[in-house]
């Protein structure tokens, strides 16, 4: 078993393992003895990646990813955040929250490239801040209330209008920030990028294609994460493309079932839950597999 197999396990809330320095333990994530994942009624927290290893950055960066169907949280110090109310819980992660919104819009001010995207980033930490609010039951949002204006702006790229006049107006008074003219010179010489973009893009795709094909022939090892996800027989399992397997046996069952008739929606397979099923795709975890390539597979 492999780091991306435990790590999709424990995403799905499966039993306790174990792969090198990787580790879930009562249901909770662990790079070496470093907590970095723990699940919630309700959400999912994950431990920030500041500070610490290459390693365990990378563990973290590949929870993060595995929990994309989850309503997920950053943490400062998880360790510590654990241990509080559902109440304190969001209370402190809103603080860390508004903290971090405050360093980024700052940074931002200065900020001569990619202003779009830091700009999205801030919105939707205001978002997750304002339903930690909610969580924290405080009265109100002492000095914060423009964020809810944040959280609700349209994050299409250079969708910020002079109509946003509220929220415009408080960007250049606490940050000395003039967004209009920071998105407008973006998107300027972002259009001079954009061919050239649309070029790599083609140029991954098609290498994509190429890895596909030796991945369904097994002289391809890794993971294809930017194409739709492929299965393949490896002995008695079956192999993702995006790095996970469940037992061939079970699948095949599955599919009967489903053939019959029969709902198979929150059934497990292997260490997986089917979410979802329709006549064009079933979504089982984090994986959204398309139907015709279960049936290439096992009709």
């Amino acid at each position: 078993m492999d780091n991306e197999q435990l790590i999709h396990i424990w995403a799905n809330k499966g039993h306790d393992r174990r792969s090198g320095n990787l580790s879930i333990r009562s249901g909770d994530l662990y790079s070496y003895e470093k907590l970095i994942g723990k699940h919630f009624e309700g959400f999912t927290l994950i431990q920030s990646s500041e500070g610490f290893s290459v390693t365990t950055s990378r563990h973290i960066s590949l929870a993060y990813r595995s929990v994309s169907h989850l309503a997920v949280y950053f943490a400062d110090n998880l360790r510590f955040i654990e241990r509080l109310s559902i109440e304190g819980i969001g209370k402190q992660l809103f603080n860390e929250y508004s903290d971090k919104i405050d360093n980024d819009l700052k940074s931002l001010s200065r900020a001569r490239s990619h202003i779009v995207n830091s700009f999205n980033r801030i919105r939707e930490l205001a978002h997750d801040a304002c339903k930690l609010f909610v969580m924290s039951n405080q009265d109100r949002i002492p000095a914060y209330e423009w964020l809810l204006v944040l959280a609700n702006s349209n994050n299409a790229s250079y969708s910020i209008s002079s109509a946003d006049t509220y929220l415009l107006e408080q960007l250049q008074a606490r940050y000395n920030l003039d967004l209009l003219k920071k998105l407008n010179n973006e998107k300027l010489a972002d259009s001079r990028k954009e061919e050239q973009r649309k070029l790599q893009a083609l140029k991954r795709i098609e290498d994509q294609k190429q890895n596909a094909i030796k991945w369904r022939a097994h002289k391809f090892p890794g993971n294809l994460f930017d194409l739709p996800v492929m299965l393949r027989i490896i002995g008695d399992e079956i192999q993702t493309s995006h790095g996970a397997t469940v037992p061939l046996k079970e699948a095949y069952a599955l599919y009967q079932a489903h053939l019959s008739g029969n709902s198979i929606t929150n059934y497990r397979i292997g260490h997986f839950t089917v979410t979802h099923v329709n006549d064009e795709y079933i979504k089982i975890g984090c994986h959204t597999i398309p139907m015709q390539e279960v049936k290439d597979l096992l009709g």
